[in-house]
């Protein structure tokens, strides 16, 4: 009896310790299995994590290096805007009031020199005729200049016109005291010569060329009117300093197939008159051709033009800024 509980203590003894031991791998097993699970975690998020940081190193990378080339492009933008700048402040007829209107043409016009570029804004060309137009200035002085962007007033007549001789005029014709003075003498030594000049048609009031180009208008509709007739206000006629001419033959339209245009071409700045609408100027002045168009500016300034080979407008915008 005493061996069957000594017996029996012993298997469960043996019992409890393989109870125990079972217990104690399953929970090394368990505690492996997370370290490897956390082993394997902490891995991945470290790769991720490289993986990350690398993006954000070639995202950062590529904003330096698109930054860099958007300084660069500002950098070299800048610099050109310096040169152009500089270019155009060298010129002598530059206006500082329009160094944006340069900048601006020059950039649509990138072959054209920068004297060329200050010409022509300075003229009013980087706008469309009748568009940006001002107010004449000056207008008794010889030298106002009246075009596609600069008008008279609707009221304004010269307070000294004159009338133009019988014998070097086609019917009663005005003009100012001092242009109708060179014009009698421009007659005379042209009929010396054995030319005959007279006036056809000279001072016009605003109402007058009112008429004149809607009737233009009416006939031929305002885009073809605008290449031969000035809109009101805008014609050189108001002034008093404007007179168109005919020869000894044909219609004063026809003034260009006289023998007396070749005189006029030669000599007429000698007497203070320029031909104020050319074939070759047309881009400029926005008129067709006019051989018979005759403006007074005064000798020193005609010779001026002559000699240069530009037009009234070119004068003003180089020498009179």
């Amino acid at each position: 009896m005493k061996k069957r509980k000594i017996k029996l203590i012993l298997i469960l003894t043996a019992l409890i310790i393989l109870i125990i031991f079972v217990a104690g791998g399953a929970l090394y097993l368990s505690q492996k299995n997370n370290a490897d699970e956390s082993s394997v975690a902490s891995e991945a998020e470290s790769s991720l994590s490289d993986k990350e940081s690398s993006q954000i190193v070639d995202e950062s990378s590529s904003e330096i290096d698109s930054s860099s080339e958007v300084e660069s492009s500002q950098e070299d933008s800048s610099d050109s805007d310096k040169e152009a700048i500089n270019a155009f402040k060298s010129v002598s007829y530059y206006n500082d009031e329009y160094l944006e209107r340069y900048l601006s043409y020059q950039e649509q016009n990138t072959d054209m020199p920068y004297e060329q570029v200050i010409l022509k804004v300075n003229i009013g060309l980087d706008n469309p005729f009748y568009t940006n137009t001002y107010l004449a200035e000056n207008y008794d002085s010889t030298v106002v200049l009246v075009n596609k962007y600069s008008y008279l007033p609707n009221d304004y007549q010269p307070a000294d016109l004159v009338a133009i001789s019988a014998e070097h005029s086609a019917g009663y014709q005005q003009m100012r005291k001092e242009a109708a003075e060179a014009f009698e003498k421009m007659c005379v030594d042209a009929s010396e010569k054995g030319y005959t000049i007279k006036a056809q048609s000279t001072f016009r009031s605003y109402s007058s060329q009112y008429s004149i180009y809607n009737n233009y208008v009416s006939r031929d509709g305002a885009e073809k009117a605008n290449t031969y007739s000035a809109q009101p206000g805008h014609s050189e006629h108001q002034t008093g300093l404007a007179v168109d001419v005919q020869g000894s033959q044909y219609d004063y339209n026809r003034f260009g197939e006289t023998k007396e245009n070749q005189y006029v071409l030669e000599n007429a700045y000698k007497f203070g008159f320029i031909v104020r609408y050319t074939a070759e100027t047309t881009s400029i002045t926005g008129y067709m051709p006019e051989p018979w168009h005759l403006r007074y500016v005064g000798v020193q300034i005609a010779t001026v033009i002559h000699n240069e080979n530009i037009t009234f407008d070119e004068y003003c915008a180089k020498y009179m800024v």
